[in-house]
């Protein structure tokens, strides 16, 4: 089978353009003919506030397919049909995950023709944050796709609530399997080298800061816990917005000496310590679709401390890899984090030695395959 796939992809940094990567490599170790069309620019200063997309740090990724889209650009679209149709493929598979890309492959599908098979593995359905015309872009191109994967029982009705003719199938964001991710260093040398205490519980809250993900509820739960509890607090990610609002919260809650913020993109080659020196992830999320730092923190070997939104309760299994707490609710949290200042053997969960109950890759690659063969059929 040939297939074209469409998305952000390395050297773009972030979530998707690691899952786009993993994926496409999957699916060619598995026999399947697969071109990659990436973007040659991706996000605005709007809509990316952070250093740079684009991640050119030591470890990264390699470079993966050809970068011919702008977003904004309609002559890119056009290119991008034309590049498409060289590769004469049977199924066109789009990553969709935000509407402000939505002309752009908008702009590529309408040009590839009708005898194409088309799919879309969505990330979200739903942008986290609104945008004029967003439900208008994402309908559309929910309607363009013969068949869908969907990360999440609740992502996959609303596609079907936006395209009640497409197939589609659920599966969980799989556990990653990158160069960065096959070797977790000893936890001593990971906390000797982030400049972290030897003892006491390290919570981690990992990724971009942006406010859907709850930091400022995991600040009041961790203002909580009893005192003289030995733990520390690692948030390592660049803000979204100002980090002076958590700043001044967190001096507000007398957490000065507990909680470190890193306001930096931690490199590919960096990801490996910061897991190693947790004995927990900590994702306060207040709204999800899915996550890709559970499925990297299961990479890396660290259970999950979540909340029950979106797909979050598909990919926890208390006591196996993590635990669930109602969103919004600090109290719940701490009470969990009490736990394992109290006992860090209670972090000791199956994750640990490294099943994470998530599906591989592989999985996910025969679900393409099957889905693109159907629809191409049809």
């Amino acid at each position: 089978m040939r297939i074209v796939s469409v998305g952000p992809a390395p050297p773009w940094r972030g979530g998707i353009a690691h899952y786009h990567y993993a994926l496409v490599n999957q699916l060619r170790a598995e026999g399947v003919e697969v071109a990659v069309l990436t973007f040659a620019r991706l996000y605005p200063r709007i809509l990316f506030p952070g250093s740079s997309p684009a991640d050119l740090s030591d470890g990264a990724l390699p470079p993966l397919g050809e970068a011919i889209l702008r977003p904004l650009w309609p002559p890119s679209w056009r290119s991008g049909a034309r590049w498409v149709r060289e590769q004469n493929p049977e199924a066109v598979i789009c990553h969709w995950w935000h509407p402000f890309f939505a002309p752009a492959y908008l702009g590529v599908l309408r040009r590839i023709g009708r005898d194409v098979a088309v799919g879309f593995i969505c990330h979200n359905v739903v942008s986290h944050e609104r945008m004029p015309m967003g439900a208008n872009f994402t309908a559309r191109v929910m309607r363009r796709g013969d068949f869908f994967i969907a990360g999440g029982g609740n992502m996959a009705e609303q596609i079907r609530e936006l395209n009640p003719r497409a197939a589609v199938d659920v599966v969980l964001h799989p556990r990653y399997d990158l160069p960065y991710t096959r070797q977790l260093p000893d936890r001593e040398l990971a906390r000797s080298r982030l400049g972290l205490d030897s003892e006491g519980a390290v919570f981690l809250f990992f990724g971009l800061v942006r406010e859907y993900k709850g930091l400022d509820i995991l600040l009041e739960a961790l203002s909580m816990l009893p005192p003289g509890g030995s733990w520390t607090c690692l948030v390592a990610g660049e803000f979204y917005k100002s980090k002076e609002p958590y700043e001044a919260r967190i001096r507000e809650l007398g957490l000065e000496n507990m909680v470190r913020l890193e306001d930096r993109y931690i490199p590919n080659s960096e990801v490996p310590l910061y897991f190693a020196a947790a004995d927990l992830t900590v994702l306060p999320y207040r709204n999800a679709t899915q996550s890709g730092v559970a499925a990297l923190s299961f990479a890396l070997n660290r259970p999950v401390l979540t909340t029950r939104v979106g797909a979050l309760p598909e990919m926890i299994t208390e006591g196996e890899n993590g635990w669930l707490v109602p969103p919004d609710d600090p109290v719940a949290l701490a009470s969990v984090l009490s736990e394992v200042v109290g006992d860090r053997l209670m972090a000791a969960l199956p994750v640990v030695k490294g099943r994470s109950g998530l599906p591989d890759w592989g999985e996910l690659a025969r679900v393409v395959v099957r889905l693109a063969a159907d629809a191409k059929r049809v």
